[in-house]
């Protein structure tokens, strides 16, 4: 289940970015916003996400319906100019592929503000954004792509991507990388095979407040 809240909230702040984009078609609502997009059912949003549809009531005096837009904000509030749908969907066909998917788990622990999620190898990456809390009642794991830099969450009724991340390999990152590969030799999640699971109480932040370069 999606987070309406989260992402009513990531909707508006896409909004006054510049980065939010929209997408009525068939049986689906397509988003795109910063750093994330989505895919939904327009029966589940009308069902779910009420908080979400009321946004953009407020923003434009309607839920737009068979159309496709890029929504800013003004000085006097929000506007919507029409998009090219098939750049859109080229944008969206991109933001959605997960190459070589592998399932992973979120674990209890955060570096610089970015939640930390592992593979059953042990390999971890960071997940930036807005897409972990747009995400935060998914039932299924996530997958990350074979990059490391996209995560993705499919359930029946919607499909979700966010960015991802992992440290540069720069003299900039070391401290942080060197961090990364101690971690990646510890079982922070519990897998069925038996793995252990590390002890947390809670979600730990540890390295400062790294920031991407």
């Amino acid at each position: 289940m999606l987070n309406d809240k989260r992402l009513a909230a990531a909707v508006i702040s896409a909004a006054k970015n510049g980065t939010l984009k929209y997408r009525d078609r068939d049986m689906n609502l397509d988003l795109i916003g910063d750093g994330w997009a989505l895919t939904v059912w327009k029966d589940y949003a009308r069902k779910n996400l009420r908080k979400t549809l009321a946004v953009f009531v407020e923003m434009l005096g309607e839920i737009p319906a068979k159309c496709c837009l890029d929504i800013y904000k003004t000085k006097d509030g929000f506007a919507a100019q029409e998009e090219d749908e098939e750049v859109f969907a080229e944008e969206m066909s991109f933001l959605m592929l997960c190459s070589r998917p592998e399932e992973c788990k979120l674990t209890p622990l955060s570096i610089g503000g970015k939640r930390l999620l592992q593979t059953f190898d042990g390999r971890i990456a960071a997940v930036t954004g807005a897409a972990l809390g747009i995400a935060a009642f998914a039932e299924d794991m996530p997958l990350v792509n074979e990059g490391f830099d996209r995560v993705r969450w499919v359930e029946s009724y919607w499909e979700l991507t966010g960015e991802a991340m992992r440290p540069k390999d720069s003299p900039d990152e070391s401290r942080i990388a060197a961090i990364w590969h101690a971690l990646e030799a510890l079982a922070l999640v519990e897998w069925q095979s038996g793995r252990a699971e590390r002890e947390a109480d809670g979600q730990m932040e540890i390295g400062g407040t790294h920031e991407d370069s």
